[in-house]
């Protein structure tokens, strides 16, 4: 059975824990993913128009610049948008656009399953699309 990898942009506070495991289990091949690390949402964009292709957006809520043009520029480069959220914020993230939200300390296996629902259903849509 051929595994699904997936290229995910990420973008959180440098000492976020949860940026540090997921880039830990990408190096470690413990998750089938490709972690490209941002530090900010202006970096996010430039990667986003690069014509690069993302399977997912993993941003964290703390970060300025989280809004709706954002979500819609990942929706529109054909990512899913996932939110890490701390619980801090009474943002709905779902009203705003994101394909998916997980708890500040989520693990591999909630990290991969979102992954693997989200980009079937984006699978499912560019398939749409091309009828």
């Amino acid at each position: 059975m051929h595994a699904e990898r997936y290229v995910v942009l990420g973008a959180a506070q440098v000492r976020s824990p949860w940026f540090r495991e997921v880039a830990r289990w990408a190096n470690s091949a413990m998750l089938p993913i490709e972690f490209v690390k941002s530090m900010s949402v202006e970096e996010v964009r430039v990667r986003l128009r690069s014509g690069r292709g993302y399977s997912a957006l993993l941003i964290d809520d703390s970060l300025a610049g989280l809004d709706r043009d954002l979500v819609e520029m990942a929706r529109d480069a054909g990512c899913a948008v996932i939110v890490v959220d701390s619980g801090r914020s009474a943002r709905q993230w779902g009203e705003l656009g994101a394909s998916a939200v997980l708890p500040h300390e989520f693990g591999r296996s909630e990290l991969h399953q979102v992954l693997a629902t989200r980009n079937q259903a984006l699978r499912h849509l560019a398939e749409l699309d091309q009828i």
